[in-house]
C-alpha cells in the first residue's frame, strides 16, 4: 500500500511539472530571425534574455526560438562578432498572442 501511495504521489508531481510553471500561467515562446545589412540570414548569432541569463543561437536560416518564458517584459540582447550589438526591451509577452522578432544587425 505504501508503495502505491508513493508511486501515485510521484506521478502527480510529474504531471504538475509538465503542465506548467506552478502559478497557473502558461509558458510562452518567442521566435525570430536575424539578418545582416544585405538581408542575408545570419548563423550563430547570440540571443540573450538578460533577466534570465538564458541564451540561444540562430540556426542556419537565422531563426531562433526562446522557450519557456513567463508572461512579462524582457530585455533581449543580440550580438555577433564584427557586428554592432543590439539590445531592446520586449514588453507584454503574453499567452494571448504570438511574439516574433525580426532583427537586422549592421557590421561595425
Amino acid at each position: 500500500m505504501k508503495r502505491v501511495i508513493v508511486f501515485t504521489f510521484a506521478c502527480l508531481i510529474s504531471v504538475f511539472a509538465i503542465a506548467g510553471n506552478g502559478d497557473g500561467k502558461k509558458l510562452k515562446t518567442v521566435t525570430g530571425n536575424v539578418v545582416d545589412g544585405q538581408m542575408e540570414s545570419m548563423v550563430g548569432v547570440r540571443i540573450e534574455i538578460v533577466e534570465l541569463e538564458k541564451t540561444v543561437y540562430t540556426d542556419f536560416d537565422g531563426n531562433f526560438t526562446l522557450q519557456d518564458l513567463r508572461p512579462g517584459s524582457y530585455t533581449i540582447k543580440v550580438s555577433q562578432v564584427s557586428y554592432q550589438a543590439k539590445e531592446a526591451t520586449v514588453y507584454n509577452i503574453d499567452v494571448e498572442s504570438s511574439t516574433t522578432l525580426d532583427i537586422q544587425l549592421e557590421s561595425k
